[in-house]
């Protein structure tokens, strides 16, 4: 009988566990549920910014690319300029020479009115290519007021091209200073 009791007990027992855990399995379910929904909601958000994040990454990838080309466009171009630029100036260059060996062949009375007549830049050009005494003899010519002109042009152009010398020379002197100053204080070291 103990042992009818006990197990009816038991049965009375077990029956109410599976109705407990049916009912906790009803509100787990619930739970879940919601976990769920919430769960789908968030991924749903998170799938829509990845996808908005490819986009951005798209466009940008886009718009890298046409900078990109336009970069290269641009580069191009500027060596095309550049090169147009060199055979421009070496034409220029040209021409100088060949008006300054011109001018050189005239008279003194015909190459200064060719100077007088000209650019006064051009005239400073064929000017600084001329040796001076042909120069003087030319110039002798030529209206005052565009002498005046061509020799200020000319002393400046001088003057910047002794500065640049006097800048190479401190520079090659500097160099030699420091080393000397360098060398010397080995020599101090090595006696003491």
């Amino acid at each position: 009988m103990i042992f009818f009791l006990f197990s009816k007990v038991s049965a009375e027992n077990a029956y109410s566990l599976k109705k407990m855990s049916s009912e906790k399995k009803e509100e787990a379910c619930i739970i879940s549920e919601e976990a769920i929904s919430d769960f789908k909601e968030k991924k749903e958000e998170v799938l829509k910014l990845k996808k908005q994040i490819e986009e951005k990454e798209k466009e940008l990838a886009d718009r890298e690319k046409v900078i990109t080309e336009e970069m290269n466009k641009l580069e191009e171009l500027r060596k095309t300029i550049e090169g147009i630029s060199e055979v421009k100036k070496k034409e220029s260059e040209s021409r100088i020479a060949k008006l300054v060996e011109t001018v050189e062949k005239m008279s003194p009375k015909s190459a200064g009115k060719l100077l007088a007549s000209v650019d006064l830049g051009l005239a400073v050009e064929v000017s600084k290519r001329m040796d001076t005494v042909k120069l003087a003899k030319i110039l002798n010519g030529v209206d005052a007021s565009k002498v005046a002109k061509i020799s200020e042009r000319l002393t400046l152009w001088r003057v910047k091209k002794e500065k640049e010398k006097e800048k190479k020379k401190e520079t090659k002197k500097g160099g030699e200073h420091a080393s000397y100053i360098y060398i010397n204080s080995k020599k101090l070291k090595s006696k003491s």
